[in-house]
């Protein structure tokens, strides 16, 4: 007998127990479009201080929407907002990097210095770091040690390992042999390369293992910050005296407003020696901006904009005319936010792989969320599906939903996206229902085939679909060399299958609402989206009650109106026909594709038979499967079976069941057959009443 696999987790339990629930939370599951990208408005970013560049939250950044000094809000003007330009203040790189300008003649440097060690000296011979002209932007402000980890000498050639560490942090960043290949951004935007570190001199081997180097990066500024000094060299000495007792007599000279200060010149000048009156005097316009006193415990706070520094008392030696030039540089910032302050970013970035996996949704503002809103076009076509169908079916009275995205509505696509419903979703039993928001005959095969595959002795995972005629299909019509289309009756013969589902007619009309404008516009949809309002008449109710003469939700009218004659027509060949009931929409008659035999062509009977199997199979897998297979245990297991049966009853999902046989495998020991009959709940379909006048007397 060929090895089968466990396909349930067990829960052991002693003994036999009541089943307190039966079955699961019957799901519908969702394949379509939606947008292939995030978008995400406004994200805060703090401006790096210790390089030219900012790495956004999000990767696969395709286009920068705004960069701006504060909020962008759409339809309202942000006084001083100041907006940044791609291209003119910043790059985008690497999918995930804004690169600021760098200033002219600020672009990022290396230097290496050794330790005093003679084989520290000897090893910074040894060593060359770059800046990597591909990507100068990655240099940081930042220390790093390169550090000998092992010397050896083969042939006569140095070789051995150095490992490379973050000074700051003591962080190992990555140990690497000696090469004239050089080492790409191990230290942040730079090419490192180490070819020994096997040195020898005069006194034979000077390396051993721990000798080191320092490389010190500083990255390219953006920016450059105010400063304030003393200023001894730029003055007239035909008419001014420099003192340097009076420079000394100046105490606390700093900078306290960064964005204040100023590029100039400003001289403090002794007026009246024995007074203590002094004066400020801007060089650039010879304007006085200040003249007092010296006095302590005074601070000239900003005379000099930006800066601050006291001047208790001038010195005994001062003179008139004694001159003290001080010289400041305003702060420089390029067509950049300014270090540390923070701006605003919002961009679109495509989605990640995993981003198409099949993904669960209890409210329709997360699938708008996840897909974007949809839009309708006047011919139909529908960009984003999933938004609408997911719509459509918590509208309906499904909730949850699974969705899964695929990026396009190829046929290609469209397969890949729903072969990921063959994995195990976290949090949920199984997919009862799948839909493909396509209306191309091959995607349509391609689910049959999949909700078949499922649905095997193998897989058990019973499912059913949904799918519909295109639309303008004719009712009839064969395919030709020509034309290989076919008629709504051929589709259906074609399937002649009790898992599929296929619903006629090929349009339908439903009010959508324009997300930009606000107005309500009646618009055709194809076939597909009446066919989700139906799927949830199978899956909001329980599992036996009757899809015929439901009506569904969402849809104004159905744009084809068949004759009586051919919906019978229809229905005969397997077609779920829809009717307009005044301003009503129902099921006419709730069948699958299989006509030839009842248990196969009702809906609702094929639902029985999965719900059974379904609940059958978790009562006894989680509560026996790895349990010992003593004598016991027979009895255990009726018990169990007879729980759920007689709640399926009691739920009126079936009637009664009959022949209930339990017993051991006459072939295999680990093996236990359950055999039972069920009598399924039939649904009303046909009522004939036969009258006729009675004899008159």
């Amino acid at each position: 007998m060929p090895y089968r696999a466990p396909n349930t987790y067990v829960r052991f339990i002693k003994t036999a127990s009541p089943v307190a629930s039966v079955g699961s939370q019957r799901i519908m599951a969702l394949v379509g479009t939606g947008l292939n990208y995030y978008e995400i408005y406004n994200e805060s970013i703090l401006k790096s201080s210790d390089k030219p560049y900012d790495v956004l939250q999000y990767p696969n950044v395709f286009e920068v929407i705004s960069v701006s000094s504060k909020p962008v809000v759409v339809g309202k003007n942000t006084s001083n907002n100041v907006i940044y330009l791609q291209g003119t203040d910043f790059q985008v790189k690497n999918g995930q990097d804004i690169i600021w300008n760098i200033l002219p003649s600020q672009d990022p440097t290396v230097d290496i210095t050794a330790a005093t060690t003679a084989g520290s000296i000897a090893f910074k011979n040894e060593i060359t770091c770059i800046v990597d002209g591909v990507n100068p932007y990655l240099v940081q402000d930042g220390e790093f040690r390169i550090e000998i980890s092992y010397i050896d000498e083969i042939a006569g050639f140095g070789s051995g390992a150095y490992r490379v560490i973050n000074n700051a942090t003591q962080e190992i960043i990555g140990e690497f042999n000696v090469s004239a290949t050089p080492v790409t951004n191990v230290i942040p935007g730079c090419l490192l390369t180490v070819t020994s570190t096997f040195v020898t001199g005069p006194n034979g081997l000077e390396t051993e293992i721990g000798d080191y180097v320092l490389v010190k990066t500083a990255a390219g500024k953006t920016e450059t910050e105010a400063t304030v000094d003393f200023n001894s060299t730029v003055y007239d000495p035909l008419t001014q005296t420099f003192s340097q007792d009076l420079q000394d007599a100046i105490q606390s000279l700093m900078i306290v407003a960064d964005g204040n200060v100023v590029t100039d010149d400003f001289e403090i000048i002794v007026v009246t020696p024995v007074t203590g009156e002094f004066k400020i005097v801007r060089v650039s316009d010879q304007i006085t901006l200040y003249q007092g006193l010296a006095q302590a415990n005074f601070e000239y706070l900003e005379i000099i904009p930006g800066v601050t520094f006291l001047l208790p008392a001038l010195p005994v030696t001062a003179l008139v005319g004694d001159t003290v030039r001080i010289s400041t540089v305003a702060r420089i910032v390029g067509s950049t936010p300014g270090e540390g302050d923070v701006y605003y970013v919002s961009y679109k970035y495509k989605k990640a792989d995993i981003d198409y996996d099949a993904k669960i949704f209890f409210n329709y503002d997360d699938v708008i969320d996840e897909y974007g809103n949809y839009d309708v076009s006047s011919s139909g076509s529908v960009i984003n599906s999933l938004t609408l169908g997911a719509e459509i079916a918590f509208q309906n009275g499904v909730s949850p939903i699974i969705c899964v995205q695929a990026m396009n509505e190829s046929d290609y696509e469209m397969a890949l996206a729903i072969d990921k419903l063959q994995r195990t979703l976290p949090g949920v039993d199984n997919v009862n229902t799948v839909l493909a928001l396509a209306s191309s005959p091959a995607t349509q095969a391609y689910i049959a085939e999949h909700v078949n595959l499922m649905s095997s002795y193998e897989m058990q995972k019973e499912r059913m679909t949904y799918i519909a005629a295109i639309p303008g299909q004719p009712i009839t019509k064969t395919a030709t060399a020509l034309d290989k289309a076919i008629g709504m009756v051929e589709t259906a013969q074609s399937f002649n299958d009790e898992r599929v589902v296929y619903v006629v007619p090929g349009q339908v009309a439903r009010n959508i609402k324009d997300v930009r404008t606000g107005t309500v516009t009646e618009k055709k949809l194809p076939g597909i989206y009446a066919a989700i309002a139906v799927a949830c008449l199978g899956l909001k109710n329980d599992p036996a009650e009757p899809l015929t003469n439901k009506n569904i939700t969402g849809f104004t009218t159905l744009t084809s109106a068949f004759m009586e004659s051919e919906k019978n027509f229809l229905a005969g060949a397997g077609c779920l026909v829809l009717e307009q009931n005044g301003a009503n929409i129902r099921v006419r008659h709730g069948i699958t594709t299989s006509v030839s035999e009842i248990n196969s062509s009702e809906v609702t009977l094929v639902q029985i038979k999965d719900y059974i199997a379904n609940i059958c199979r978790v009562a006894t897998g989680d509560t026996y499967k790895g349990r010992k297979n003593t004598p016991s245990i027979i009895s255990d297991i009726n018990y169990t079976m007879t729980n759920v049966l007689n709640q399926a009853i009691a739920s009126s999902i079936i009637l009664g069941y009959s022949g209930l046989s339990i017993k051991r495998n006459s072939l295999n020991p680990t093996q236990i057959d359950i055999r039972f009959e069920i009598t399924a709940v039939y649904p009303l379909n046909y009522i004939e009443i036969s009258f006729s006048f009675a004899a008159v007397s």
